[in-house]
C-alpha cells in the first residue's frame, strides 16, 4: 500500500452523493428524506431541515422536455385547466346541492346533540335501584404468629 491519495494513483473512487438533509448530517442519524424529515420533527427542528442544493438535485431531479416527451405537455396542460376553474352552471347547481346539504346535516347534528344531553340527564337523574353492588368485607386468615388480610383493604 502506497501513503499516496487515491486521485494520484490512478484510480479516483467517487463519493456517495449525501441524501440526508444538513441536519440530520450533522447529527449523524439516518434521514428519512421526507420535509421535514422524522428525526428532525422528533427533535423539534423542522424548521432547520433544509437539504443542501447538491441533495434537493439528487432527490427530485427535473426531466428536461426532450427527456420526458409528450406526457409533461399533457400534465402542464391540465394543471394550467386545474389553475383556471371555469364558472358554468353545472358547478353553480352543483355548489347550491352541497350548501344545502351542508344545512341539511347541520340540522341533523344540532338535533341529535340535543337527544344526547337530554338521555344523559336522564341517566344521571334516575339510577336503577337493583343495581348497587355491596361492599365485601375483607376476609383474616390468622396463625399463631401474624394475621393476613384478605380482599379490599383501603
Amino acid at each position: 500500500m502506497s501513503s499516496e491519495p487515491p486521485e494520484q494513483h490512478g484510480s479516483k473512487r467517487r463519493r456517495r452523493p449525501a441524501k440526508s438533509c444538513d441536519a440530520c448530517r450533522a447529527r449523524k442519524v439516518r434521514c428519512d428524506q421526507k420535509t421535514p424529515c422524522g428525526p428532525c420533527t422528533k427533535a423539534r427542528s423542522a424548521p432547520k431541515c433544509v437539504y443542501g442544493p447538491e441533495t434537493v438535485r439528487l432527490l427530485s431531479p427535473e426531466p428536461t422536455p426532450e427527456e420526458s416527451g409528450p406526457v409533461v405537455g399533457a400534465v402542464s396542460h391540465l394543471s394550467d385547466a386545474h389553475r383556471q376553474p371555469a364558472s358554468t352552471a353545472s358547478d353553480t347547481a352543483d355548489l347550491e346541492d352541497l350548501r344545502r346539504q351542508l344545512t341539511y346535516l347541520q340540522r341533523r347534528i344540532d338535533n341529535l346533540e340535543s337527544k344526547v344531553e337530554v338521555g344523559a340527564a336522564n341517566i344521571i337523574s334516575a339510577p336503577a335501584p337493583g343495581l348497587r353492588v355491596a361492599p365485601l368485607a375483607p376476609k383474616l386468615r390468622q396463625t399463631a404468629d401474624k394475621n393476613k388480610l384478605f380482599g379490599a383493604n383501603h
